[in-house]
């Protein structure tokens, strides 16, 4: 009799990998590896996925209930991937299927007719195209498996999207565009149905419901070709077919999954996806990761446009108008200058609210969180106190509670007080704020109109907006003939070792838009000529890598290290000298002679208070040494065997 094992898709512990049933006589001729059968498990019927079949004693194995008409014939290629997935992020192989396959509906695993969706709405909200002007394809030699790409101007970037959409098409082939977000895929989905290309595109991102996914995913099975667009909900496209995959935005965080089940980055799938279908791959970013540039060979665009910039000492403001130092005579000549041309204005500043903290002008109390002691955050509309951290909320006290004071100050910079004063400075120009707080605001929802965006929305007016804008509302540019960075010595306030790439990747990302539509750029900064804004306005990314990766190397960070993250999260019925013992055995190990070198214990400590489904926090440093593998063995095998209750975050957001 035939045995097969089998990888059910349900979220198990990392120590299942797969289960054995027995197969029925009726099924010996059809089944085999790559097939997706109907098994019982527990007390239901689940999916599952043939990993491999055997001889062997059956008598006492559960049978396989259906066989379903839906299998990989590159068995053995999908197979490496979800196995690679599963060690990579220290995951059963049945958690990994769960992650990255669509849920199968009940009607299909009993075998019955259900209706097609796949040609259902592509999404909940139709985004207006860019108006880009009909342009020439754009070829790029893919010489190697992984390719770096840097655009100059956003119309480059769509020229080769859809040359190699037609190269694939062309060939027979698929092709697959990961996006950081869903309003990126939609918006792109959009731009290719109004070009009037006749292309069989495929949608996938996670608003769509689960029956639309199923369908859209159970269609990619056949050999017609297509272009498939979407996010991470993407990366369960089966490998068979595909020609090119596309990573958008290759240095936005948001490719990385935000919640620890497990926490995966879909621009290392991506590229594992290529290694093993033997697949072309292309990271495209006008701004890229310092870990890509260390591993990938960058190309540049070839059609740059000449960008306007002026520079803004901050210091000389200062002596000038000491009352409102951000409210520049050059930026104000600037914003007439562009609105007599009736185009709008572009104002970032990468901080929401009223100022970044309030506090009392006789005796400094600053008013913090109760939870976690951060400084609140002031807003005006309506009047309250916000935590970032807990994002816990309560209104602004008349008083201080520390001295009774009515002297109260909102202290530093945000998009509600910008927009306060050039309320003043420009009465009859309407002003606008653009943050993820604004996201359903009447101005965002004339910017994704099913018509198309409302250009009357932009003209003429002021716009000020956080990163929010540069992602969500990147069509706005195309009417704005201004870009202004109010403040670019602090765009970020997050203490994480990346925070000087970022800063850069920002205004990059401006002068990026900036220079896609003609616009003007000024920067306003304390010290425009430090060394950060000097290769941001000079595009000189290999000179800010160079500096980077010595800051880095002298403080150990990465891309010369890596860091794994422990979270401990017990079941409640564990007793105190239970989590205690567990906690002391992965540090004793850590701190062991019989661990690797290369391997340290950076970190271990109580979570803080406000983050009570974790108690306790280990970080691990590893050595990167002559190209050796991120994780040495020995502490691979250590992870994967280690107790369900603890989590091994392997690409932690923030360090």
């Amino acid at each position: 009799m035939l045995i097969a094992h089998i990888i059910p898709l349900v979220r198990l512990p990392r120590s299942m990998d797969f289960f054995d049933y027995s197969v029925p006589d009726e099924l010996t001729e059809e089944i085999r590896i790559g097939c997706f059968v109907t098994i019982p498990f527990r007390t239901h019927s689940v999916a599952g996925l043939v990993a491999s079949i055997e001889e062997g004693d059956t008598a006492k194995l559960k049978s396989i209930t259906r066989l379903l008409p839906l299998a990989y014939t590159n068995a053995e290629q999908q197979l490496a991937f979800f196995h690679w997935f599963a060690t990579t992020y220290y995951v059963s192989r049945s958690t990994a299927l769960k992650t990255l396959l669509p849920a199968f509906p009940k009607i299909f695993l009993a075998g019955k007719k259900r209706r097609d969706r796949t040609d259902s709405p592509p999404a909940h909200h139709e985004y207006g195209a860019l108006p880009l002007s009909p342009l020439p394809l754009l070829s790029l030699p893919l010489s190697t498996p992984v390719t770096l790409y840097s655009p100059n101007t956003l119309q480059e970037k769509w020229s080769l999207y859809l040359s190699l959409i037609k190269e694939a098409l062309s060939k027979k082939q698929r092709i697959l565009i990961v996006f950081p977000a869903i309003h990126e895929a939609e918006l792109f989905y959009s731009h290719i149905a109004r070009a009037g290309e006749p292309v069989r595109t495929i949608l996938l991102h996670s608003q769509l419901s689960e029956g639309v996914i199923f369908d859209r995913w159970l269609a990619l099975f056949s050999d017609e070709p297509a272009c498939i667009i979407g996010t991470r909900t993407a990366l369960c496209t089966p490998l068979r077919s595909l020609e090119t995959i596309i990573v958008d935005k290759a240095e936005e965080v948001d490719h990385i999954q935000y919640d620890m089940n497990p926490r995966f980055d879909s621009r290392r799938s991506v590229v594992q996806m290529g290694r093993c279908a033997s697949v072309r791959v292309l990271l495209c970013s006008p701004a890229p990761r310092i870990e890509e540039c260390m591993l990938v060979k960058r190309i540049t665009g070839t059609g740059e446009q000449p960008t306007s910039i002026m520079l803004v000492n901050l210091h000389d403001e200062l002596r000038n108008h000491p009352a409102d130092i951000f409210v520049t005579e050059p930026l104000i000549a600037a914003i007439k200058q562009c609105l007599l041309t009736k185009r709008g204005v572009f104002l970032f500043c990468n901080r929401t609210g009223s100022g970044s903290m309030a506090m009392c002008n006789d005796c400094g109390y600053i008013f913090s969180c109760l939870i976690c002691a951060t400084p609140l955050k002031p807003f005006s509309h309506p009047v309250r106190l916000v935590c970032d951290t807990c994002k816990t909320s309560e209104p602004l006290k008349q008083r201080c509670p520390y001295c009774s004071s009515v002297r109260l100050a909102f202290k530093g910079l945000g998009i509600e007080k910008i927009a306060e004063n050039f309320k003043r400075l420009f009465p009859n120009t309407p002003i606008h704020e653009l943050s993820a707080k604004e996201s359903d605001s009447a101005f965002v929802r004339a910017l994704h109109t099913p018509e198309g965006r409302d250009r009357q929305a932009i003209a003429d007016s002021i716009v000020i907006g956080t990163s929010y804008a540069l992602s969500a509302c990147s069509e706005i540019f195309s009417d704005i003939g201004l870009v202004g960075i109010i403040h670019a010595d602090p765009i970020l306030s997050v203490n994480d070792f990346r925070t000087q790439e970022h800063q850069w990747q920002t205004v990059a990302q401006l002068t990026y838009f900036a220079r896609s539509f003609g616009a003007r750029l000024l920067i306003q900064a304390f010290d425009p000529s430090n060394h950060f804004i000097k290769t941001c306005v000079d595009n000189d990314y290999d000179a800010f890598v160079d500096s980077e990766l010595i800051q880095r190397k002298k403080n150990g960070w990465p891309p010369h290290t890596k860091s794994i993250h422990l979270l401990y999260r017990p079941n409640p019925r564990v007793t105190t000298q239970e989590k205690r013992k567990s906690i002391n055995e992965v540090i004793g190990y850590l701190t062991s002679p019989a661990k690797d070198p290369r391997c340290s214990l950076f970190l271990h400590r109580p979570m803080q208070a406000g983050k009570q489904s974790s108690i306790y926090e280990v970080v691990i440093r590893i050595a990167k040494e002559n190209g050796q593998d991120d994780i040495p063995p020995t502490l691979r095998e250590y992870l994967s065997h280690l107790p369900n209750d603890w989590i091994v975050d392997a690409e932690p957001l923030f360090f």
